[in-house]
């Protein structure tokens, strides 16, 4: 039965995805059979084929602080959501976000005791989409790096470029 991710769930990236993308802002999987979990927090607008991703990691003291930092600097953080997954505290990295399609989605997390695919807890979801829908739109006008780390134009035409069916060769 083919994969049908739900947004509010997380799921598991395909390393050949991080391979492909070539961008070390990535938080790419740490090795074979070791993939990086990501939230799937909506289809695109534009192209219902893409996915867009927010990694999340169980690094949530290091966030804690980074959080703090940016907070007291700039007034807030949208760019880190510190929440509870799975039975831990986790980073949510709207910061990080990036496009996927269905081809790089490899398989949804599961609640380690049930076995059951797990959702993020509705409230820490709205939180998050909703931050990353103010960074997505503050970064075209602030530019890579300053609100979201990844180059997602780039990374978004190159799944679009992939989802294009390849031309016909031309016979003469």
């Amino acid at each position: 039965m083919p994969l049908k991710p739900k947004v509010g769930f997380v799921y598991h990236v395909k390393d050949n995805y991080f391979e492909n993308a070539k961008d070390t802002s990535l938080r790419a999987n740490k090795g074979k059979n070791h993939s990086r979990p990501s939230l799937f927090y909506m289809v695109d607008k534009t192209n219902a084929n893409i996915f867009w991703m927010i990694p999340l990691t169980t690094k949530a003291e290091k966030y804690k602080l980074l959080y703090e930092k940016i907070k007291n600097k700039a007034g807030k953080c949208n760019g880190i959501i510190i929440g509870s997954y799975d039975g831990s505290d986790c980073a949510f990295l709207p910061q990080s976000m990036f496009p996927v399609t269905l081809q790089y989605i490899s398989h949804v997390h599961k609640d380690s005791n049930s076995k059951k695919p797990l959702p993020v807890d509705e409230d820490l979801f709205k939180e998050i989409k909703q931050n990353a829908q103010e960074l997505r739109a503050n970064f075209f006008t602030v530019r890579k790096g300053e609100t979201i780390f990844t180059d997602i134009i780039r990374l978004k035409n190159l799944m679009l470029d992939e989802l294009r069916p390849a031309s016909p060769e031309k016979t003469t």
